[in-house]
C-alpha cells in the first residue's frame, strides 16, 4: 500500500472560520497563513489567530518553510499525533488491519488468518493487530478516532445487525456489531466488503485533492469465489434501501433458471476462463444498461488475465451504446482496505471539523 491514503472529500458543511481553516489543512496541507487565507477568503490575522488556537488545542503545528515571493512563509500542517484512523478489511480466509494518522500518513499494516470460532475471538484478534503496529512503530495511536470494518456481508441499513456473511457466519445478527462498537470509544462504522472496495477505487482516482470530480460515478465489480459490485454515485457509497445493494451476482442466469450468476463459478472446468468471461459480460451488460456509469473497474480472483476483460469488453461494445469505461482495478486486493481507511478518515476528518466548529 502507498504511504499516503486518498481522501474522500469532507465538504463545506461546516460554518465557522475555524472549522473552514481545519478543512483546508486536513485536506491540502502544510499551507502558508496567506495561502490559508486566500482559500477560506479571509484576513492573514484572522487566520493567524485561529491557528494558534488550533495548536493549543494540539490539532495543527509548523511544518517547515516553503519560499514564494519574497520571505519564505511558514507552513502550518495537521499534527500527526492529533489522531488515528483504523481500517479493516475482513474475510472469511483473512483479516487485514491497517493504521494511518489524522493526515492520511499510513502507519503500519498487518494481515492474519481470519479467527472462526466465535465473534469474540475475532474482535480480540483485531485489537491484537493494531497492538502490534502501536508496538513495531512506536506510536501510541490510542484513542482511535475512527474504525471503519469491510464484512462480506449485508450491513443492514440501521448499522446494527450484518446478514448474508455466508463466508463468515459468526458476524451474522447484532452480536459482533453489539462487542465492536464496545471495544472502540470512537466512530465505528461497518460496511459490506466490495461497496468498500469501490470507495477504495473512486478515492484513489479522484480523491479530495481534485474536488471538480467529486459528482464522479464509478462502479466497482468483484469475481473472485463469489461475485459482488460495490456502487459511488456523486462520490457517495449506493447501499440500497437496506443496506443490500450490489448483489448482482444472485441474479439468475436466466428467467428459466433459478441457478445465480456467481454459482457458474462453482463449476469447476477446463474453460474457467472462458466461463468467467462469459460472466463478466453478461454483468457488464446488466450494469450498464440500469446504472449506465462513466466507468466500470473490474476486480476478483477470476480477472487474472487481462485478456479476460479485453474480451467482455469487446462483447459489450457490440452490444450497448453508449459504452462505459471498463477498467482494471488499480489498487488489486488491497482496494477494501484502502477504502475503509479512506471512509475512516472522512469520518474522524468530520468529527475534527464539528469538534473545533461548536
Amino acid at each position: 500500500m502507498a504511504n499516503k491514503v486518498p481522501l474522500i472529500p469532507v465538504g463545506q458543511t461546516q460554518s465557522s472560520l475555524t472549522g473552514r481553516v481545519l478543512s483546508e489543512l486536513l485536506a491540502h496541507g502544510p499551507l502558508s497563513s496567506a495561502e490559508i487565507a486566500r482559500r477560506v477568503q479571509s484576513s492573514r490575522g484572522a487566520v493567524g489567530d485561529v491557528v494558534k488556537d488550533l495548536q493549543r488545542q494540539g490539532l495543527v503545528c509548523e511544518r517547515g518553510t516553503r519560499r514564494s515571493h519574497g520571505r519564505p512563509g511558514v507552513l502550518q500542517g495537521i499534527d500527526r499525533n492529533a489522531g488515528w484512523v483504523v481500517g479493516v478489511d475482513l474475510g472469511g480466509t483473512n483479516v487485514r488491519v491497517a493504521v494511518c494518522n489524522s493526515e492520511a500518513e499510513l502507519l503500519g499494516e498487518i494481515r492474519r488468518p481470519t479467527p472462526t470460532s466465535n465473534a469474540a475471538s475475532l474482535i480480540n484478534e483485531i485489537d491484537l493487530m493494531v497492538d502490534q503496529i502501536v508496538r513495531t512503530t512506536a506510536t501510541n495511536v490510542r484513542p482511535i478516532l475512527a474504525l471503519c470494518i469491510g464484512v462480506p456481508g449485508t450491513v443492514e441499513s440501521t448499522g446494527n445487525a450484518i446478514s448474508n456473511a455466508d463466508n463468515l457466519p459468526i458476524i451474522n445478527g447484532t452480536n459482533f456489531v453489539s462487542a465492536i462498537m464496545k471495544r472502540w470509544p470512537g466512530q465505528v462504522v461497518l460496511d459490506n466488503d466490495v461497496t468498500l472496495a469501490a470507495v477504495g477505487e473512486w478515492a484513489n482516482r479522484y480523491g479530495a485533492v481534485n474536488t471538480l470530480h467529486e459528482s464522479a460515478d464509478l462502479v466497482f465489480l468483484s469475481l473472485g469465489t463469489g461475485m459482488g459490485m460495490g456502487v459511488v454515485i456523486d462520490g457517495k457509497p449506493w447501499r440500497g434501501a437496506h443496506g443490500a445493494a450490489g448483489e448482482i451476482g444472485l441474479v439468475p442466469r436466466s428467467l428459466t433458471q433459478s441457478a445465480s450468476l456467481e454459482s457458474l463459478f462453482a463449476e469447476t472446468t477446463p474453460q474457467a476462463d472462458l466461463t468467467t468471461e462469459t460472466v463478466l459480460a453478461h454483468a457488464l451488460e446488466i450494469i450498464s444498461r440500469i446504472l449506465d456509469p462513466s466507468v466500470i473497474v473490474v476486480g476478483g480472483g477470476r480477472i487474472h488475465d487481462q485478456r479476460i476483460v479485453k474480451g467482455a469488453s469487446a462483447t459489450l461494445a457490440s452490444r450497448v451504446s453508449p459504452v462505459p469505461r471498463i477498467e482494471s482495478s488499480q489498487l488489486g486486493d488491497q482496494a477494501g482496505l484502502i477504502g475503509a481507511l479512506s471512509t475512516a478518515l472522512s469520518v474522524a476528518h468530520r468529527e475534527l471539523i464539528a469538534r473545533v466548529s461548536r
